[in-house]
């Protein structure tokens, strides 16, 4: 993730210093909004080992926000309100297979969660306010 913020802030920077140059150049002072898709964000076996899983974030994205203005400055600001309301609809549909998952990698099966009488328990997680 730091590798693709550096490789944004650089274009943003190669941008700037092409339109404005050395002395006056074309105006580029302005908001503009990108988006860093889950692709981007994450690498092809993570998305792939959540695949395996069932959970797909493909419709997952970071909204980036650039402001330039009139005295060559510029401001980056990041809308994470897309990829939490994603991340948040994905964990409450899947919380119970990530868990099952987690849980099995520690080499611990599910059919032997039991509870605190013994009797065999199942995942079920709900959201708590």
């Amino acid at each position: 993730m730091k590798k693709k913020l550096a490789i944004v802030l650089a274009s943003v920077a190669a941008i700037a210093t092409i339109f404005t140059g050395c002395g006056k150049g074309k105006d580029i002072s302005g908001h503009y909004v990108a988006q860093m898709a889950s692709n981007e964000m994450f690498s092809p076996s993570e998305i792939e080992d959540l695949k395996q899983s069932g959970i797909y974030i493909s419709d997952l994205a970071l909204d980036t926000n650039i402001d330039f203005t009139d005295d060559n400055k510029f401001t980056m600001t990041f809308d994470t309100t897309p990829l939490n309301d994603g991340l948040n609809k994905v964990l409450d549909e899947k919380i119970d297979t990530i868990a099952e998952e987690v849980l099995n990698n520690q080499g611990i099966p599910t059919d032997q969660l039991t509870d605190e009488d013994g009797n065999k328990s199942e995942l079920n997680f709900k959201k708590q306010n």
